[in-house]
């Protein structure tokens, strides 16, 4: 379970962070970690997300646990829910549940899937849809992508003028997708 809400954070803006981040995810895991397995013999390193969004009304918090050594947990359709989208996901794939889709109110990140992930037995469904994390990641201004459809992260892409590349020397040895042949 991932939870990016707060009580002095909207939802539509957690929502955003959620899909933000597990495109991220999707992002680094399809392109970096891919070669770095690679390159040490790992093929088919993949993922897939699912993301639902419980409301209040919708979720209890439970505690287990003693003192200090215990975990927050939620229980709900809609945590049920996310494992199951995942599982329906495509390699690299994010699904998301219904609640989601509203909240970001754009049909151009979302593919309806034929089958609804939730029968309510009295006639209501709730539907699943593909998330298309790369565009979304190219529309808010995290990447750009290639003549030949390959994405490129632009966070950071100007320098900083204090900064120096020689102090990650030492971070960059432990590192080795960032490092080659002893030099960044």
């Amino acid at each position: 379970m991932v939870y990016f809400g707060g009580k002095n954070i909207e939802k539509k803006e957690a929502v955003k962070d959620a899909l933000k981040s597990f495109g991220m995810i999707s992002y680094f895991v399809k392109n970096d970690l891919k070669d770095y397995f690679e390159s040490h013999g790992i093929k088919d390193i993949h993922t897939r997300g699912g993301l639902d969004l419980g409301h209040s009304n919708q979720v209890s918090w439970f505690y287990s646990g003693i003192g200090d050594s215990g975990e927050v947990t939620t229980c709900s359709l809609h945590t049920s829910l996310a494992p199951k989208m995942q599982s329906n996901a495509k390699i690299n794939g994010i699904v998301v549940g219904h609640n989601i889709y509203t909240q970001l109110s754009n049909d151009k990140y979302f593919d309806k899937r034929n089958n609804p992930i939730h029968d309510y037995d009295d006639g209501r469904v709730y539907e699943q849809y593909h998330f298309d994390w790369e565009r979304y990641l190219v529309d808010i201004g995290l990447a750009v992508q290639k003549d030949n459809g390959v994405l490129v992260l632009t966070i950071n892409t100007l320098p900083t003028p204090d900064r120096n590349s020689d102090n990650l020397h030492n971070i960059a040895l432990k590192s080795k997708p960032f490092l080659s042949n002893g030099e960044l």
